[in-house]
């Protein structure tokens, strides 16, 4: 099978605790965007760029999203790519929810892996062309609200946490390229990160590598970045 037919894990888990004041009754990917899920548009977008598989990793409020999928809004989708929903029984932190899917569907292929609440807007189906394991990484002129990446050649080195004095224009898009591998010692039912439990780990040995673009980058983890989607996708014309 070649790189192109990837799977894509969709991280979708989330509490979105930030986000509450203004979507309170739904897991952040389907927070509305004009009447429609934010998930709904993400999931158009990876479509068109190829993904021919796609699979959402649900844990908060999952039967939501099930319903969601499984609506008249997004049976179009499902004619064009093959999407399907794996929910948690418990807190599994995005490691453990990738690492339940695997074993779930017993993948030994390669697969990208993306955060549900985050718009880029730039190609992310280029990641099927690199190696595991390997992260997106954006350049971005104000990294000051996130934890940032230190790089040296093309590999990625430390994690600095925000609100630190590191300066550096490069964070974590929260796209990877991954396997099996990168999850040795772990059990399905674990319950860790991806984050603070598997990347640093590699950062450490010099084993992720990293893939740097300028990238239109929204994070719809707070209000205000929120608005700034909606107003953002209507300058587009996507909705």
């Amino acid at each position: 099978m070649s790189n192109q037919d990837l799977p894509l894990y969709v991280l979708a888990g989330g509490k979105g605790t930030r986000l509450r004041s203004v979507v309170a009754d739904v897991p952040k990917p389907l927070a509305p965007v004009n009447d429609k899920p934010f998930l709904y548009f993400q999931l158009r977008a990876w479509i068109k760029q190829g993904f021919k598989e796609i699979v959402i990793l649900a844990g908060y409020k999952a039967e939501q999203i099930i319903d969601a999928v499984n609506s008249e809004l997004f049976s179009k989708l499902k004619e064009e790519c093959h999407i399907h929903v794996i929910s948690e029984d418990k807190e599994l932190g995005t490691g453990g929810a990738i690492l339940n899917a695997i074993e779930h569907l017993e993948e030994d292929r390669d697969f990208v892996a993306v955060n549900a609440d985050t718009w880029i807007q730039e190609e992310i189906h280029e990641m099927v062309k690199v190696n595991a394991p390997a992260m997106l990484i954006a350049s971005i002129p104000d990294s000051s609200r996130y934890g940032r990446v230190l790089l040296e050649s093309d590999r990625v080195v430390e994690f600095i946490e925000k609100n630190t004095a590191t300066i550096s224009p490069f964070i974590n898009a929260g796209v990877y390229t991954l396997n099996r591998d990168v999850f040795k010692g772990r059990k399905k039912g674990d319950a860790f990160s991806l984050e603070y439990d598997i990347f640093p780990y590699l950062a450490e040995k010099s084993l992720l590598s990293a893939v740097v673009r300028e990238l239109t980058f929204i994070d719809i983890g707070i209000p205000e970045d929120y608005d700034k989607l909606r107003k953002y996708l209507e300058s587009i014309k996507l909705i």
